[in-house]
């Protein structure tokens, strides 16, 4: 009977061994992947789908005239919409909100990514946004392209800017104005 034990007791060892040597075969070929890769046509159909229906400067003259018609005077425009600076009242608040909502409502941004191509066409966006960011001195953690597709893109280079940490000759404005926030600012000429 104790003969029996010690076989039944090496046999379940022997199994754990080769679930555990199985499961580290498996552990290590996932993590030898290769990076993901998209052919130029799959980036290029994911680029049209996600493209804005609409410009960023229809949403933004919009949203002005809107500010205007309310007498909203504290905002300064910048490349890729509109920048609120000191003075701003709670009404002048209430007002930019209700502006800004109704031109998101009329002019649409484009869908937000939902594949991993679709996402790897934003971080293209994100890392020409993340050079230009660097360009001012702004240090920007980029996360690998696995990483952000892992993330389900929950990302983007202005995660890293820190307002008490701007170059001293830099204000918000003029980070917007040089490196606007909305990725489709990023787009190559031959892109558009």
């Amino acid at each position: 009977m104790a003969r029996m034990r010690r076989r039944l007791s090496s046999r379940k060892g022997a199994k754990r061994s080769w679930r555990a040597r199985l499961t580290l075969l498996l552990v290590v070929a996932i993590a030898c992947q290769s990076p993901v890769e998209f052919t130029e046509a799959e980036k290029e159909q994911a680029l049209n789908y996600l493209r804005p229906r609409a410009s960023i400067e229809e949403r933004s003259d919009f949203i002005e005239r809107c500010l205007e018609e309310n007498a909203v005077t504290v905002y300064e425009r910048i490349p890729g919409g509109l920048f609120s600076g000191e003075g701003v009242t709670e009404r002048d608040q209430a007002v930019m909100r209700a502006c800004m909502d109704e031109g998101l409502e009329r002019f649409p941004p484009g869908p937000q990514p939902e594949t991993p191509v679709q996402h790897a066409v934003f971080y293209e966006l994100y890392l020409r946004q993340a050079d230009c960011l660097e360009e001012l001195g702004i240090s920007i953690n980029v996360p690998s392209l696995d990483a952000y597709i892992d993330q389900n893109g929950e990302w983007s280079p202005y995660v890293d800017v820190e307002l008490a940490k701007l170059p001293d000759n830099l204000t918000w404005a003029d980070v917007n104005e040089l490196c606007p926030q909305s990725p489709w600012n990023y787009l190559e000429e031959d892109d558009r």
